[in-house]
């Protein structure tokens, strides 16, 4: 690393005050507090920014020290060095409210460092440790400190577990350990049960929509409706029912007439023979024959009624036994098409169902994808870390 410029915009005694560097060794040198510590705290403060200390040690610090007494708004500057063959500027605002860091590489534009603290490339790995204990010696502090003592271990472990003091074993170690575990993290250990369930579903819901009988069915039974309807339309009407059951009253009218009229003919009859003054016994044997003669008129008049009465009986209990028939088989077809709009109403909420599950499953096997290559991740970095 070498240093191009410093520009201060206001640090301890200076206030917009730039400082170049050329090629070589330079000797500052200057009367007391003409500045020189000022601007080495300056270059420190550039590279690694300056932290305010809290309570009573606040007082005495660093930041407090080098704090501007005058133009208050102004707490910071830039500096320019050259790193690996590239001229970088960082330039910090050190004021504890207005706090920034923005670091400028030549040709590559600028980038904010939200941290406060620049890339190990650009620093080519020195830390504020080092560079305090070895090129950056205070005045009065020219021995190193305790946090010397622990980079030089670190140092010595490195070489001894990698063969190279540029790569950091205990730092890579404890990077790996917080990737895998940011990794693991991201596993859903429950994404297995929920796939299997959602597929159950799916072939459950596919199972049920393979049936559509209910489809045939319906239109099988609105035929069989409307036949039904049709054929009680054509039944006798009530009035022709009415017709039935008068003749019906006739004929028991018939019959319930047949005792007086006898009982009028016998009168008739004994009537005649005592005009005639015919004998006891002639009047009473008359008399029987009378009786005999209607006997067996009214018996051959109710034998000839006796058949079409039969028939007409036995027609109409037949209409009246299809129409039940009717009734029920229309009543049946009813209920049956009623069971097949509900299976049809069950299907199409079984296809709206199946849709949703397809999606989310699909869903869930991308993000199993994911974990896929999660898991793969994190073997990787189980055989980097052994």
């Amino acid at each position: 690393m070498k240093l191009l410029r410093a520009d201060i915009f206001g640090f301890g005694k200076f206030y917009r005050r730039s400082f170049s560097f050329q090629d070589g060794i330079h000797v500052i040198s200057g009367p007391n507090e003409s500045g020189k510590s000022t601007l080495h705290a300056f270059i420190g403060a550039m590279l690694f920014g300056l932290e305010r200390s809290r309570g009573k040690a606040a007082r005495s610090d660093l930041y407090s020290r080098y704090l501007p007494w005058e133009h208050d708004g102004a707490y910071g500057g830039s500096l320019s060095f050259e790193s690996d063959d590239l001229t970088c500027t960082v330039e910090r605002s050190l004021r504890s409210d207005k706090k920034s860091c923005r670091l400028t590489k030549e040709g590559q534009g600028s980038v904010l460092c939200a941290s406060g603290k620049l890339p190990e490339e650009v620093l080519e790995g020195l830390t504020e440790s080092v560079f305090s204990n070895t090129i950056s010696i205070r005045q009065l502090r020219a021995a190193p400190d305790a946090s010397l003592a622990e980079q030089l271990a670190m140092c010595f472990s490195d070489i001894r577990q990698s063969g190279d003091p540029s790569i950091h074993c205990d730092r890579a170690l404890a990077r790996l350990r917080a990737e895998k575990k940011q990794r693991e993290s991201l596993l859903d250990p429950g994404l297995d049960s929920a796939i299997n369930r959602l597929t159950q579903e799916k072939l459950r819901l596919e199972k049920l929509l393979a049936d559509t009988s209910f489809r045939g069915r319906k239109e099988q039974l609105e035929e069989e409706i409307e036949d039904c309807l049709n054929q009680l339309g054509k039944e006798p009407t009530a009035s022709q029912d009415d017709g039935d059951a008068l003749d019906e009253n006739a004929d028991r009218g018939r019959s319930r007439t047949s005792g007086p009229l006898i009982a009028v003919l016998f009168i008739l009859a004994a009537i005649f023979l005592f005009i005639n003054n015919l004998p006891l016994p002639a009047a009473l044997t008359g008399l029987a024959a009378v009786l005999v003669l209607f006997g067996t008129f009214l018996r051959s008049r109710s034998r000839n009624d006796a058949g079409p009465a039969a028939g007409q009986n036995a027609a109409r209990q037949r209409k009246k036994e299809r129409r039940e028939a009717l009734r029920f088989r229309l009543k049946e077809c009813r209920r049956l098409y009623q069971e097949a709009s509900r299976r049809q109403w069950d299907w199409e909420q079984a296809l709206e169902k199946l849709q949703d599950t397809e999606e989310e499953l699909a869903a869930l096997k991308e993000k199993a994808a994911a974990q896929d290559n999660i898991r793969l991740d994190i073997q990787a970095i189980g055989l980097a870390m052994s």
